[in-house]
């Protein structure tokens, strides 16, 4: 379809440009109080135009597909981005939340911090650029009154107003800015992110790109094989695991498999049928938190393969060998880092110390404090970084690459860590047998998994189709401000996006997935095996928290209890068949180590404690 940019360009700076108009002063009128306005478009007969003015600035016109062209759905699809509109669902387009005015810009910017409004006026006099986040420069287009303007590349940061939740929320405007809402997000949002989550509210989305089993498992670089053989190499280290940690009896790190009462599982379903079960990695042993099932595993291949080198592990020589001075002295000479929120970090830690190795870990500035001191606590190094997550994680890539004496951990492309994580669906498979539960095809199986980059949900997830096929539905489930991993997917696997680029803010109370960019690897991995990524507020976290422990005794952090807030919309958005035959599986992270002042904050929905030590 024509672009209407070009048809802007055309237009001299400052020209003011009329809305397409008809005999009918219905639309005019409309349009001169600043509503959407249908009208023919002048530039092509026979089409129609949405057109809409804003404080005085010329109207933004979005040409509409006409109903019998046989062109709608393919002109649809390529009008995501324009300015002006937004995608409605379902093929069809809707005009965008009115726009704020300048008073309501001033109203916003009364509530940005001194210190971010300063800057804020500074770049509107043109006097400064900006970087994001992660410390990458956005280089952002201001609009002019008569459209595109060629040349002008000014780098422009986002500013931050507030969102429902109280949250700060980067500005997102649509169509033409005017002078006092200039600090914008790209107006080239990536196409295929609901409105719903670019706004930061509660969505499910179900993914189209889901295909049978049969058809998308063998595409991934990770079979059934594979996992069997990660499956092996946790039962030859269970003499090793089970002298160095007295909490393992067997050697064996595993959750138990709990089903929740009758009156909890009816309000977790919302009066739907079936039964619900919680998978419990937050009483995980040793860590606490699901993160040991790949950071543990990583660090015992690092290990072996160390052990194996130096001929300390002969045909004949049992695993429990590692935990000897000989063992320890070749560890000591090496060092195992890790980018993470806290609880990887802290699983790659217990490991790595418990052998002797060095143990640096990368975290964001703003990591909970508790976590930093706990790492210190065990003898790890903690090396704290400006940016988020995802700086944390880039810096300590790039200080290990290609270094001999040591092994980086990279929770955003590690083979190693997702096969960790998919061997957990073995334990799940032997404990629905044990209880006897059924699934296969009348018998579904729903598996509700909290996701942050998305390798502990992706590894799982992976597993269970191995075993089950299409008879298990995996749904991820990310916070409101970071749902990383459904704008990844609904953007497309082209190029990397993260949630700054849609206008989120990554800031929420599950820190465990305050992550900004989802693993591309993973990405790929559960692209057409996943049946949804539901998103959860803040306030839906809090108040399962405090439901779950005073009625079920479930200790959980924030994180861990996004898969209970996200049952119930997934079920309304997709019910099954038929609901007395599912089981609904919700898997826990963490939250059995949290200190009981944290825990009692969460209890109360409080903010969590400052960063800053």
């Amino acid at each position: 379809m024509r672009d209407v940019k070009q048809d802007n360009a055309r237009h001299a700076p400052g020209e003011r440009r009329s809305c397409p108009s008809s005999t009918d002063p219905r639309p005019l009128a409309a349009f001169a109080r600043g509503a959407p306005t249908l009208g023919p478009d002048p530039r092509r007969p026979g089409r129609v135009s949405l057109c809409r003015a804003s404080g005085g600035l010329p109207p933004v016109c979005c040409p509409l597909p006409h109903a019998g062209d046989g062109r709608g759905a393919q002109e649809d699809g390529a009008h995501d981005d324009q300015p002006g509109c937004d995608r409605a669902g379902g093929g069809s387009l809707r005009p965008s939340r009115a726009r704020p005015d300048a008073r309501d810009a001033d109203l916003r910017g009364s509530r940005l911090h001194a210190r971010e409004g300063a800057r804020a006026r500074a770049r509107l006099r043109g006097r400064a650029g900006g970087r994001d986040r992660a410390g990458r420069g956005r280089h952002l287009r201001r609009s002019h009154p008569g459209g595109e303007y060629p040349g002008d590349r000014d780098p422009v940061r986002f500013g931050r107003g507030r969102n429902a939740a109280g949250r700060g929320l980067d500005a997102v405007v649509d169509g033409l800015p005017d002078p006092a809402r200039a600090e914008a997000p790209h107006q080239d949002i990536p196409r295929g992110v609901p409105l719903a989550v670019r706004r930061g509210q509660p969505t499910v989305w179900l993914n189209p790109h889901r295909a049978p089993t049969a058809d998308g498992l063998p595409t991934r670089a990770v079979s059934l094989a594979d996992v069997e053989a990660a499956l092996a190499r946790w039962r030859r280290f269970e003499p090793l695991l089970a002298r160095l940690f007295d909490e393992l009896e067997t050697g064996r790190i595993d959750s138990p498999l709990r089903a929740l009462s009758e009156p909890v599982a009816r309000r977790v379903l919302g009066g739907a049928g079936g039964t619900v079960w919680v998978k419990a990695d937050h009483e995980l042993p040793v860590t606490g938190c699901i993160k040991a099932r790949g950071g543990v595993y990583e660090v015992l291949v690092y290990a072996e393969a160390l052990a194996r080198e130096a001929g300390l592990l002969g045909p004949r020589e049992g695993y429990a060998r590692l935990a000897e001075p000989e063992a320890r002295r070749v560890f000591g000479a090496h060092t195992v880092a890790v980018g993470s929120t806290g609880n990887l970090g802290f699983s790659v830690g217990v490991m790595a110390r418990a052998l002797g190795f060095r143990v640096e870990v990368h975290m964001s500035r703003d990591a909970k404090a508790w976590k930093k001191r706990r790492l210190r606590e065990i003898g790890a190094e903690v090396v704290e970084h400006a940016g988020d997550y995802g700086s944390a994680v880039a810096a300590a890539r790039t200080g290990f690459q290609g270094r001999p004496d040591a092994h980086f951990v990279d929770d955003e492309d590690s083979l190693d860590l997702f096969l960790g994580y998919a061997t957990a669906a073995f334990d799940l498979r032997r404990q629905l047998a044990e209880a006897g539960v059924t699934v296969d095809r009348d018998h579904p199986l729903f598996v509700y998994l909290p996701c942050g980059v998305g390798g502990a949900p992706g590894g799982v997830t992976l597993g269970l189709k191995l075993l089950f096929g299409d008879a298990v539905r995996c749904i991820f489930v990310e916070p409101v401000a970071a749902p990383c991993m459904l704008v990844q997917l609904a953007a497309g696997l082209e190029r990397t996006v993260s949630v700054y680029d849609v206008g989120l803010d990554n800031r929420t109370a599950a820190d465990g997935l305050a992550v900004a960019r989802a693993s591309m690897l993973v990405a790929r991995m559960v692209r057409g095996l996943i049946e949804a990524v539901a998103t959860v507020s803040d306030d839906a976290l809090h108040a399962w928290l405090r439901d779950l422990w005073h009625a079920a005794g479930l200790r959980l952090e924030p994180s861990a209890a996004a898969g209970f807030a996200a049952v119930r919309p997934f079920l309304t958005a997709l019910p099954p068949p038929n609901p007395a035959r599912a089981t609904h599986v919700v898997w826990t992270t963490g939250g059995a180590l949290l200190p009981e002042a944290e825990f009692q904050k969460a209890l109360r929905g409080s903010a969590a404690e400052p960063a800053a030590e």
